[in-house]
Order: C-alpha cells, then structure tokens, then sequence
C-alpha cells in the first residue's frame, strides 16, 4: 500500500482571535506539532492572510521544515506589526488629548487675564467717580439736592471725563455732574405737571410745591424749592417750553454753571461765559 506524502495544514482560527500551525504526517509516530498564537485585533495585514489562507503542496519532510520555518517568521513579522499598530494608537490618542488639553488652559488663562483687566479698569473708574462725589463734600455749596436723581451709570461717565488735577477742572467736572443731574429733573418735572393738570381741571401750578404730591419717584421738597414760576409771556425767547416754566432762582458758580429753564414742553440751558455776557435771556441771573 503506497505512503502518502507529508501534507502541511495551516488553520485559522478567527475567532479565537489566533493562528494555529499543524505539521502532520500519516504516520503518528513521526507528528512535527508546532503552534504559535498570534493575537489579530487591529492588524489588517494578518487578518488578509488569514482570511486568503495558505496553502502547501505535498513536500519532503526537509522541504516541511523550511516551510514551518518561513511561515513562523511571517507570523512573527506580523506580530511585530500588530504591536507597532498598537503602540501607534496609543501614541496618537495621548497626542491628541494633550493638545485639546493645551488649548483649553491657553483659553482659560487668557480668559482669566481679561476678566483681571476689566475688573481692574471696572474698580479703577469707581474709586474716581467716588473721588468726583467727594469733591462736593470738600466744596460745601457746589452741590444741588438733584444730585440723588443720577444713576450709577451717569456717575461713572461723569468720572470718566473729569479733570480733577486742576481746581478750573474740579469745578468745570462739578458743573457737568449738576447740568446731567438738572436734566433728570427736567423729565421728571414733565409728567409731574401733566398729572397736576389733570387733576385740577387742565389748570398749571401757581407754586412749584403743589408738583411734590405728583411726582412718579418721590422727590426732596427742596429740589423744588431752587425753582421759581416764570410768568407766562414775560419772556418771549421761552415761550415755545410751553405755558408752565420753572426757572433756577440763582446760580450755583458764577463761573462754572448753567441756567435751566424747565416747561412742559422742554428745557432751555445758558452755560455761564467767564470772558463776558452770553445769550441768557435773563441778564440779572448771574448776579443773583
């Protein structure tokens, strides 16, 4: 009975993620066993050979040898490649999280450092606001009780473009800050009237403090009493503030003030001119 040839098998086992080499002969007491396991995950290269399979024709047992041998050397390199892969990933996700780490630190820090900046400037402009508040204190006189009509914004604007190094600046600043305040009061003056009218069968007020009951925001009683009735048509320039004026009775600064004239309809201001008369037309007012 002839011998059958040595036959080398090579099997794949996928899915217990390995490579198994067989060399087997027909004869049992001559079996040449020989296995290497080789993980597959993520090896593309090995997975084709597994998948494409290798195939041996009949051969010598010398010839199997060398066959057993080239095929252990190639599973070999692909190991190689397996853990070069793997290392790769490893290598290129650590990469990618130290970057993204990177970038959101930078933003952080340079975040911060705004956030320093503008709370600084925030501080530094209402430490000066604060310094242009105590400049009435340290004036007893320059101050008006419309003054409690100014928000913290107008402060702060105010403050913003004083000059308070020099004693004209100080007192030009301190003018700015009572025509803003005066203003604020010229608005509320309006409404104010309106109720009046309209509680009194469309009759004006014969004394600034009958408006005090009127007010929408509560106002001192002694805002009003800087104010004083200009008769209607006495003055022809104001007429057009409509048929209720209110007038400031006297300067705060004979250098550094404006005159308000308050109607219904609006306001009028004269800023005092220092080299001589300006267009006021109330000539007497600057020496009251």
């Amino acid at each position: 009975m002839p011998r059958i040839k040595p036959i080398l098998f090579v099997v794949a086992i996928a899915a217990a993620g390995s490579v198994i080499l067989f060399v087997t002969t027909e004869d049992s007491k001559n079996q040449i066993l020989r296995s290497h396991t080789v993980p597959i995950n993520d090896s593309p290269a090995l997975a084709l050979a597994l998948t494409q399979g290798t195939s041996i024709n009949k051969a010598e047992p010398e010839d199997l040898k060398v066959q057993v041998a080239s095929l252990q050397d190639q599973v070999d390199k692909l190991t190689r490649e397996n853990t070069e892969l793997r290392r790769f990933k490893t290598e290129s996700v650590s990469v990618t999280n130290k970057s993204v780490t990177s970038k959101t630190e930078g933003t952080d820090e340079n975040s911060s450092e705004t956030e320093d900046a503008f709370s600084k400037s925030v501080k530094a402009l209402a430490s000066r606001a604060a310094e242009l508040n105590q400049q009435f204190q340290k004036r007893p006189g320059q101050d008006i009780p419309e003054l409690q009509m100014l928000n913290e914004g107008q402060w702060l604007s105010l403050a913003k473009n004083a000059n308070l190094d020099t004693e004209d600046g100080i007192r030009a600043a301190l003018s700015d800050v009572r025509k803003q305040a005066k203003q604020n009061f010229s608005q509320m003056i309006w409404g104010a009237v309106a109720k009046y009218s309209a509680a009194n069968n469309g009759q004006s007020p014969t004394d600034p403090a009958l408006l005090l009951p009127y007010f929408e925001t509560p106002v001192d009683a002694a805002v009003l009493e800087r104010y004083q009735l200009v008769p209607p048509g006495s003055i022809p320039s104001l007429n057009p503030l409509g048929s209720f004026i209110l007038s400031e009775k006297a300067p705060v600064d004979r250098e550094y003030d404006t005159h308000f004239y308050i109607g219904t309809s609006g306001y009028q201001q004269y800023s005092v001119n220092r080299n001589g008369p300006n267009s006021d037309p109330d000539t007497l007012w600057i020496n009251r």
